[in-house]
């Protein structure tokens, strides 16, 4: 069972310990929600906007929410993330932002960002796609018809214009915050457009 109170986040800047979320015996502080606006802020360029990461708190928290619901599921069930695992992980990241091998950490320290919260997003990500992978990839039955099927498709197509589309989606749990999801998608898409970094814009959400 979910028990999880939100309260009001404080100023993003502020790097405290009030409490701006408990996720069943987890608490997430202001400081790892402070901690993970910097690094949207550092790996999406957002550095000099302010009132747009001042919108988006509410769905960066709900990331960190959805993310300890994630370790906590992977701890019940026993699934555990290697060192290699992690490492491997991080020199992914490394690639995408531009930073040399092995220079991530010493990168997020140069920038204030405790190593903490790259950590805790990296081995969230990679225990869910483990429990998907042990949970639905054995009922999953591909049938030779069915492979003919998709190779036919990909022949038909072929030499035809491809496109790689990402996509952001921020739900609405609360209908009351309709407007103020919908300011922080506008915000978030002239972001996008200016800086011509979406992919890393998806990658966070």
């Amino acid at each position: 069972m979910l028990l999880f109170a939100l309260m009001q986040p404080s100023a993003w800047a502020e790097e405290t310990q009030r409490i701006a979320a408990v996720v069943n015996e987890d608490a997430i502080s202001d400081f790892d929600l402070d901690a993970r606006v910097r690094l949207i802020a550092f790996t999406a360029n957002l550095r000099g906007s302010t009132e747009t990461l001042r919108r988006m708190v509410p769905e960066i928290l709900r990331t960190l929410i959805d993310e300890q619901l994630k370790l906590q599921e992977a701890k019940r069930l026993e699934i555990t993330i290697e060192d290699e695992e992690m490492e491997s992980a991080m020199r992914r990241i490394e690639s995408r932002n531009g930073i040399s091998d092995g220079e991530l950490e010493t990168t997020l320290n140069q920038e204030g960002i405790p190593t903490s919260t790259i950590f805790t997003q990296i081995r969230a990500s990679l225990a869910w796609e483990k429990i998907v992978r042990n949970r639905l990839y054995p009922r999953v039955i591909v049938s030779d018809d069915e492979v003919d099927e998709q190779v036919s498709r990909l022949q038909q197509y072929e030499g035809a214009p491809e496109y790689s589309v990402s996509e952001i989606f921020l739900p609405i749990d609360d209908p009351t915050l309709e407007n103020a999801v919908r300011e922080t998608v506008e915000r978030l898409s002239n972001e996008a457009r200016t800086s011509k970094n979406f992919p890393r814009f998806a990658r966070q959400f």
